[in-house]
């Protein structure tokens, strides 16, 4: 595995921070995903943390951090809000790690 999240996984226990355990080339990860302008915070010696809120974040903000720790080849949108549709996104983890759902809305 290239990650594994650390956040406890009873929403009761969590806020919305979302801490992963970077095995593999951490810093290396924490780049790519500033690259695609996720802001997170990286701890020594190999923790990102991330607070994707549906206030500040959109669909297309979480799902660049995904592709990201999916290992995928990510663009950034010529439009940050892809246009007069936005996407509201959550996030919730399971046994697989990091599920996305999301929910359109009109400007």
């Amino acid at each position: 595995k290239r990650y594994e999240v650390i956040t406890p996984r009873d929403p009761a226990a969590r806020g919305c921070q979302l801490s992963i355990l970077a095995h593999d080339e951490p810093k290396a990860l924490f780049k790519s995903l500033q690259e695609q302008h996720v802001i997170g915070d990286f701890r020594e010696p190999n923790v990102i943390r991330v607070a994707p809120t549906p206030l500040y974040n959109s669909f297309e903000d979480v799902r660049r951090f995904v592709g990201v720790l999916r290992g995928e080849s990510v663009r950034l949108p010529a439009e940050p809000w892809g246009g007069r549709l936005l996407r509201i996104a959550s996030w919730s983890l399971d046994t697989s790690g990091v599920t996305v759902s999301t929910r359109s809305m009109r400007e």
